[in-house]
């Protein structure tokens, strides 16, 4: 699993958090697994349903299954930094991200060696803000954290980012049918291996996260790939704001040193090369 000093950074996905010219990407509209049910359904007054959040930006050729809901959301970048308050983590050790703007990275962490646990930044936060207002520690020794964000939250461990949705939406009837089994089942269509994956379970029983089964695809085969064009990862809140601007000043102080090897400070064929070696991991 990865060790949570070297969470790979989001650095290379820096452009997609701009918003896209409004003639190319526009927001899909839920649509559903069937023909015959209607996208303009409403839910009755005073009914409560999960969470809702709101959505990245797809190409229009990408449907948005309202059954998949979580495939799409946004997410908070993390409150916390250095220099901000702890909330009740005094016996936690803030853990500094690569990225400020990492949606994987533990911020803070505690214990030592087999004991060591990291605080889930998507849990930790505020429900205003899209979080779960809960602090949830895992463990980093044993991929109880690596699981807990990829499985639960769909964030990959590569990229820090939200693992694709599917391209396509299908539903096939299954040859055998057993007892409290589904007779159908729903298929999605990845991007990188074009083959089409069953995102539900054969048991016909309740799932407390649906999209799991998509997400432990894409952890073995998206290897940091991402459907092109997607986009808006982040909730664009004032929070969001000052981890961007924190990642462009860190940018700033790397382009300088940068431009100090060149004038011969150091060795002008000094290189920077970017890490490509981690891959999402189906723990």
């Amino acid at each position: 699993m990865p060790d949570e000093h070297n969470v790979p950074s989001t650095r290379h996905k820096r452009r997609a958090a701009e918003p896209a010219p409004q003639s190319k990407h526009k927001r899909p509209r839920f649509t559903s697994e069937t023909d015959d049910e209607s996208d303009s359904r409403s839910e009755p007054e005073g009914s409560v349903g999960p969470p809702s959040y709101p959505n990245r930006t797809f190409p229009q050729h990408i449907p948005m299954n309202k059954h998949f809901s979580l495939f799409y959301r946004r997410f908070p970048v993390s409150s916390y930094n250095s220099d901000g308050p702890t909330n009740g983590l005094s016996d936690a050790v803030f853990n500094p991200p690569t990225d400020p703007l990492s949606l994987y990275h533990p911020r803070f962490v505690k214990g030592k060696g087999r004991t060591k646990v990291g605080l889930c930044p998507c849990c930790s936060e505020d429900p205003t803000r899209g979080g779960g207002g809960t602090k949830v520690w895992l463990s980093l020794k044993f991929s109880a954290y690596n699981y807990h964000m990829q499985f639960n939250h769909g964030i990959s461990a590569s990229t820090g980012l939200p693992f694709s949705p599917p391209m396509e939406f299908r539903i096939v009837a299954r040859a055998e049918v057993g007892k409290h089994e589904k007779a159908r089942m729903t298929q999605g269509r990845c991007h990188r291996c074009k083959e089409w994956v069953p995102i539900e379970g054969i048991k016909d029983v309740p799932v407390k996260v649906k999209e799991i089964f998509w997400w432990k695809h894409a952890a073995s085969c998206h290897q940091g790939s991402m459907i092109s064009g997607e986009q808006d990862f982040y909730v664009e809140d004032d929070i969001y704001q000052s981890r961007l601007a924190e990642r462009d000043a860190a940018d700033g102080d790397g382009e300088n040193s940068e431009d100090a090897d060149v004038d011969g400070v150091h060795d002008a064929n000094t290189g920077h090369d970017v890490d490509n070696t981690s891959n999402d991991s189906a723990a």
